[in-house]
């Protein structure tokens, strides 16, 4: 019996601020860490960059990697758009803009060839008084399912193959 390898690759977050373009982490990746599979991160662009600007980073994100011999397996929303509360803030208004942002992180994704984007949802924000609910409001979760449900067909108009997003840990 033989064993199956199982890939290994690496989340790009790690590149923030220092290897911030393909042309920079590819080689770092390839050359010294010997991988060649990574999962994406939005820290390393944010969606709501002009359209030309994207097109053009996502093209170079294709060329460059696949260059350098590197799978790109998924794209994370990034650790940036991870402290917001997302789609569960108590603000109707900053889940709408949380929508609009996974909308075009979905929409890099498939410029850059990307079938796979996940992430946090949201987390829920505690009351005025302090205290932690076990569930958001049933207003609130029908809310969700419906931004959910639209999201979800927003990927599959990109070609988007998995969506991973899961709640935020208290």
């Amino acid at each position: 019996m033989t064993a199956m390898a199982i890939p290994l690759g690496v989340n790009l977050s790690f590149c923030v601020k220092r290897w911030v373009t393909p042309d920079l982490w590819s080689p770092l990746v390839r050359n010294e860490l010997g991988l060649n599979l990574v999962q994406f991160s939005f820290d390393l662009v944010d969606p709501t960059w002009p359209d030309d600007l994207l097109a053009e980073l996502a093209e170079d994100l294709r060329h460059t990697a696949a260059a350098h011999g590197i799978t790109v397996h998924s794209a994370f929303i990034g650790l940036a758009h991870y402290t917001y509360n997302q789609l569960l803030h108590p603000n109707p208004r900053v889940r709408d803009v949380a929508e609009a942002w996974l909308a075009r992180a979905y929409r890099f994704a498939s410029l850059a060839g990307i079938s796979r984007v996940g992430g946090p949802l949201g987390a829920v924000a505690s009351r005025l008084d302090g205290t932690e609910d076990d569930a958001i409001p049933d207003a609130d979760y029908r809310d969700l399912v419906s931004r959910m449900l639209r999201l979800s067909e927003v990927a599959r108009q990109y070609g988007l193959t998995e969506l991973y997003i899961e709640p935020t840990p208290k």
